[in-house]
């Protein structure tokens, strides 16, 4: 169900059923890819277009919660036995709740809006012009086409080492990719959408390409990498005759940047906004045989390319306008799907943007995909305001995160007795919990007791060798369990203990 589309929507009126059925049969024997089973053969998938294919179309009456309704009717398609759409319409009583379940692989977004309109027109008794082409003419069509300069293009994209987005997680990642989901959404306020607005008069960039730089900076900061990759969907209808089409035309662009901490965020904008101007011009090229072409590690666990989906909402959304009846959306999907570790979809609502993160349950809590979220707004905020500062520069935390870290996190105040040394204190603690573990280093520790008697033993030794109170002790030695035996034996001793780091050149270590 990780590619099911569903749509709920509440009617209140005269809802004919019957003419709702008819409807949706016209539909299916108006467009062929509703009669369309997808098959393997000799190891190939085709489609194989049948000739007649029945509406699956479901009329009942229930006192259930609209949500328990929806639970029970969402499920697994199987490609090889078409229709890939199911309607159910259920009697509430007082109204109707309007179910449709579509899988990806024969409709998109826009499919959707032209189901709606065409379904609209169907019910209510108006008459649509024949269709010219079908879906399988734009297959046969793309299969004819020259993609070998657009095949290179995204060859010489992807011909170095791939970075692997290395996000900080709430949980381990499963070995199998997890598509349990959840949401969460913030609002910009109109101030912030109006700078970005006017950020996108300036330099020349799309606002989808200032919200494009700006995600990359944001995980570019969490991950402390510089290389980074995004996915983006493009709608793919490069040929006019496929606007009235039902299909799949989606294809998902790797948008590869490089948000290095010197560059001003106007020059990594001006990056960005190449890299997706070169991008659409070689939109044609299916992302799948992308995966393939590229040495790309498979790994099961995780999408290949990139983690990270980024959308920016600009279709107008189609709605049922049946006869006497008053339809509203309904958001009741009863489990959120989350196809990648993260999808950000960005919607124009008015003069604002709204922005919803659809992020992997199996990775990152609520309360983190919130902070992320927000810290995202935050370098928006930050680079609209400031597009010449350097990327390194740009602040992402909000002022509650500002306050944790400089007052609750670092309130590190603590009594202790004045009248004692440190030397003083660790032997106590030593006496009272001998065998605790005291030091830990990889896979090796020492207990206080241990701690303590080695480093006696090297303080008798240094004072043997001659060290006095306040006697400077130099230390050359990597990070370890002796260097804090070290440290330790240096105090005991009465001197003063001097690190010295092991990457300083030898002619350093003699002045």
């Amino acid at each position: 169900t990780a590619y099911n589309m569903p749509y709920v929507m509440k009617m209140t009126g005269e809802v004919d059923p019957e003419k709702l059925k008819e409807a949706f049969q016209a539909m299916i024997n108006r467009h062929e890819i509703f009669r369309t089973a997808f098959i393997t053969v000799d190891g190939e998938p085709v489609q194989k277009v049948l000739e007649n294919v029945e509406a699956d179309f479901e009329y009942a009456a229930s006192n259930e919660t609209d949500e328990t309704i929806a639970e029970g009717y969402y499920r697994a398609f199987d490609l090889s036995s078409p229709p890939l759409a199911r309607i159910k319409l259920v009697n509430k009583g007082e109204y109707h709740l309007f179910l449709m379940d579509t899988h990806h692989i024969i409709s998109d977004g826009m499919s959707e809006n032209v189901f709606i309109s065409e379904l609209t027109a169907f019910y209510n008794g108006e008459e649509l012009a024949p269709l010219t082409h079908q879906y399988k003419d734009y297959s046969e069509w793309m299969r004819t086409r020259d993609l070998s300069s657009q095949a290179e293009y995204w060859k010489n994209q992807f011909n170095d080492e791939i970075p692997v987005l290395d996000m900080p997680f709430d949980y381990a990642r499963p070995q199998i990719q997890s598509h349990a989901g959840s949401v969460v959404s913030a609002a910009m306020n109109e101030q912030l959408s109006a700078e970005i607005n006017r950020l996108s008069e300036k330099t020349g960039a799309t606002v989808y390409m200032i919200f494009m730089a700006a995600l990359m900076v944001t995980l570019s900061k969490y991950s402390r990498q510089e290389d980074i990759v995004i996915g983006s969907p493009i709608s793919g209808r490069t040929h006019k005759d496929t606007e009235s089409m039902l299909g799949m035309f989606v294809n998902t662009l790797a948008v590869r940047g490089y948000p290095e901490g010197k560059k001003t965020f106007d020059e990594f904008l001006k990056e960005i906004r190449e890299i997706c101007l070169n991008a659409y011009e070689n939109q044609e090229y299916p992302f799948e045989e992308l995966v393939e072409a590229v040495e790309v590690h498979r790994d099961l666990s995780r999408n290949p390319l990139f983690d990270v989906l980024l959308t920016l909402q600009n279709n107008e959304i189609e709605t049922i306008n049946l006869s006497n009846v008053n339809v509203e959306d309904v958001d009741s999907e009863p489990k959120t799907i989350s196809k990648f570790d993260m999808s950000y979809t960005v919607s124009p609502v008015g003069e604002k943007y709204e922005i919803f993160l659809e992020f992997c349950t199996s990775l990152f809590t609520k309360e983190t995909a919130k902070r992320i979220l927000s810290n995202y707004l935050e370098v928006l905020k930050y680079a609209a305001a400031n597009s010449q500062a350097k990327l390194d520069d740009i602040e992402m935390l909000t002022e509650n995160e500002k306050t944790l870290i400089l007052g609750a996190f670092n309130d590190t105040d603590a009594d202790y007795p004045r009248n004692k040394t440190v030397v003083d204190l660790f032997e106590e603690q030593a006496n009272r919990t001998p065998d605790n573990t005291a030091v830990v280093f990889e896979d090796t520790s020492l207990t206080y007791v241990q701690l303590n008697a080695q480093a006696d033993r090297l303080a008798g030794k240094l004072i043997a060798e001659g060290v006095k109170p306040g006697d400077y002790v130099a230390m050359y030695i990597e990070r370890s369990l002796e260097m804090i035996i070290g440290i330790y034996g240096i105090i005991k001793a009465g001197g003063v203990y001097v690190p010295i780091n092991t990457m300083y050149p030898a002619a350093f270590m003699c002045r």
